[in-house]
């Protein structure tokens, strides 16, 4: 009676994956997902630019285009938690004022620029003392 039993195929055995396994595959599908999102929308800009008469082929508009694509790349990279050379030059150079801007009077607003460019220039001045000491 031993002779029939048929063997259960090896593909179809749950085995536990580990959990650095699953970290990793998580990570390369966002990678994966975020890349297709700025190829789709860079192929959309180049699309539209090129409606408007831009010339998308000149060596000099590469360049600026590279830039601009590098720079969305970021923006979705951080959405994913994914580093980018750019994060850390973003972060060191630009500062999101906050407040409803619309309700804000022209004064207030040069204000607040004067404050945090100030805050800016206060912070280089730091900096600059702890790299000569």
């Amino acid at each position: 009676m031993t002779d029939k039993v048929i063997e259960f195929p090896k593909n179809k055995v749950v085995r536990e994956v580990p959990e650095e396994h699953l970290k990793a595959r998580q990570a390369k599908a966002d990678q994966k997902l975020a890349d297709t999102i700025v190829d789709e929308i860079t192929g959309l800009i180049i699309t539209e630019l090129d409606n408007y008469y831009v010339e998308v082929q000149d060596k000099q508009f590469a360049k600026d285009f590279i830039l601009v694509v590098d720079a969305l790349k970021a923006a979705v990279y951080r959405q994913f938690d994914i580093d980018h050379h750019l994060h850390d030059f973003v972060d060191k150079n630009i500062t999101v004022i906050e407040g409803d801007l619309e309700d804000m009077s022209k004064e207030d607003l040069r204000e607040r620029i004067e404050t945090v460019i100030k805050e800016l220039s206060e912070a280089k001045e730091s900096l600059d003392t702890e790299e000569e000491e």
